[in-house]
């Protein structure tokens, strides 16, 4: 076995102190580079938080959506039945009250009653009537009510139809 050789500090051999570099320039120039990461890494974990909060949002704005079509054909049904003693009616003004439940706690309030102003920022109208006593713009009937979250973010509008102006 040959024992390694020894480079030794002398003229020619490549090795001069020029040639080695300060080991506080080598700190300063890795503490930049991990800055840089770490300022990276930061942006992305924003911008990540950023798409999950977003993604949530717009999941809980599906679920609300598809309970609003529940409440929508229960309505209906309960609409289309005579008998208010019924079993059937009771039990699907049962689920009703447990779909009001879930959209209160979800923060959705229900929108367009009859007798409300139309507001076209909550309401779609989808027909107008002339109705000699009332004002225009008068919600006269609820095709579909509407729903809005706190902080005025609509789930749906509320379809109407409304008095019409007479001129």
């Amino acid at each position: 076995d040959a024992a390694p050789e020894v480079v030794e500090d002398r003229p020619g051999n490549g090795v001069s102190e020029d040639s080695v570099e300060d080991p506080w320039v080598l700190v300063e120039r890795y503490k930049g580079a991990a800055e840089l990461f770490a300022a990276d890494l930061a942006n992305l974990r924003r911008r990540t938080e950023d798409k999950i909060v977003r993604a949530r949002h717009n999941e809980r704005i599906t679920r609300l959506e598809g309970l609003a079509g529940v409440f929508d054909a229960l309505n209906r049904s309960l609409q289309q039945v005579g008998d208010p003693q019924s079993a059937w009616y009771k039990g699907n003004l049962a689920l009703l009250g447990v779909v009001r439940t879930e959209m209160d706690r979800a923060g959705a309030r229900p929108l367009g009653q009859i007798g409300d102003v139309f507001d076209p920022r909550i309401h779609e109208a989808i027909g107008a009537v002339h109705v000699p006593d009332k004002d225009p713009g008068t919600i006269v009937h609820v095709d579909q009510v509407g729903f809005q979250l706190p902080g005025g973010e609509l789930v749906r509008p509320a379809r109407v139809v409304v008095v019409a102006d007479v001129d």
